[in-house]
């Protein structure tokens, strides 16, 4: 009898557990549902703030977000995973390139970096996107 007992309030103890479980994880599912397209449009926005930081605006008229390809070009890149290439135009001119490049030779190891090049070729600004650095690491690891 006290082990009839003790497996039913076990198999209740599963049954509670198992039901938590499962409104945990439909509460995670339905917050992820409905926060991933404003997830994606602060990405979007903040893409754009980051490329407006970089160009001179008055030096393009088109949204680099909507002129944009994916291209593998690990030499620039640092990876080997299709990277996005935003392009700026003005009058349907290029004006220059943005592009997310990467080097795993930071003294702490990734640093991802937002860079653009305008036509010529000449950089118009960079920007750190992520970075697992010290501060001021430099200063401490000078040789000279």
């Amino acid at each position: 009898m006290k082990n009839k007992l003790a497996f039913l309030k076990t198999k209740q103890n599963a049954l509670l557990l198992t039901s938590f479980a499962t409104v945990c994880t439909l509460a995670v599912s339905l917050t992820h549902m409905w926060t991933a397209p404003l997830i994606e449009q602060q990405k979007q926005i903040a893409v754009l703030n980051s490329l407006n930081e970089l160009l001179d605006p008055a030096k393009f008229d088109n949204n680099p977000l909507l002129n944009c390809t994916k291209l593998s070009v690990p030499k620039i890149t640092g990876s080997d995973l299709p990277q996005t290439f935003y392009r700026a135009t003005l009058n349907g001119q290029p004006y220059a390139t943005v592009f997310q490049t990467r080097t795993e030779q930071g003294y702490n190891g990734l640093i991802e970096l937002l860079v653009a090049i305008d036509n010529n070729g000449v950089v118009q600004g960079t920007r750190t996107l992520t970075h697992q650095e010290t501060p001021w690491s430099w200063r401490q690891n000078r040789t000279c």
